[in-house]
């Protein structure tokens, strides 16, 4: 049990990334043609900034990792 709340975190905040980065390009609900990494890339890149802000950015990292886990 030690093992896996730690990896589905990771993997929730990865889906959460991605997710938003769907939202932000606009493809979130259209059928993907390619491949979703140009949006994953975006999300999880918005997520990490949002994450070094100092004094709410743990907190929103960790509800998108909860989230995405979900």
């Amino acid at each position: 049990m030690g093992f896996v709340l730690p990896v589905m975190l990771v993997l929730g905040y990865l889906v959460a990334g991605t997710r938003l980065g769907l939202t932000i390009t606009g493809r979130l609900g259209k059928e993907h043609t390619g491949k979703p990494l140009l949006a994953a890339g975006l999300g999880v890149g918005i997520l990490q900034l949002v994450a070094i802000s100092p004094v709410i950015g743990w907190v929103i990292a960790a509800l998108a990792g909860l989230w995405g886990a979900a």
